[in-house]
This record gives C-alpha cells, sequence and structure tokens, in this order.
C-alpha cells in the first residue's frame, strides 16, 4: 500500500474492523436490521429493508431506489 493511502477495509477510527460491501441482488440484507447501504453513485445511507423496499431506520418512509451494495454496522467492544 502507497504511503497515506487509506484500508478500505481495515479499522475505523474506533479500532472497529470494517466488513466488506456484500451486493443487494444476490445477498440481500436481513429484513427490518439497520443496515449500511451504498447506492451505484457512491452514497451511503443506514436502510433497513422490509421485503423489496428499503426504509430509513425509523421506518417512517422508505426511499426510491435499490442500494447497489451493504454490509453490517460494526459494533465496537463497548457496544458503540
Amino acid at each position: 500500500m502507497m504511503p497515506g493511502a487509506v484500508d478500505a477495509f481495515g479499522p475505523d477510527d474506533w479500532g472497529r474492523q470494517e466488513p466488506e460491501w456484500r451486493l443487494v441482488k444476490s445477498d440481500p440484507p436481513p429484513e427490518r436490521e439497520v443496515v449500511a447501504t451504498k447506492s451505484e453513485g457512491g452514497m451511503e445511507q443506514t436502510l433497513k429493508r422490509s421485503g423489496r423496499l428499503f426504509f430509513v431506520p425509523d421506518g417512517s418512509m422508505y426511499v426510491y431506489y435499490t442500494p447497489k451494495w451493504w454490509r453490517p454496522i460494526p459494533v465496537g467492544p463497548d457496544g458503540i
């Protein structure tokens, strides 16, 4: 890795290991679990899936797109 480069799947600022992105189409996230998502354009948002729709975490509205990738939200040793 070049000096100054950041490992995309390395530890974050809190020392948590970031999980790899998974394709929604072939490996959808669990229903009603809040996960990190990323659109094809690179926009990241936390959402939860219910059937074929993705909702904001509080469930008040759904988004008008299907994210391309998802990953679990990492939890640190102290639960954060």
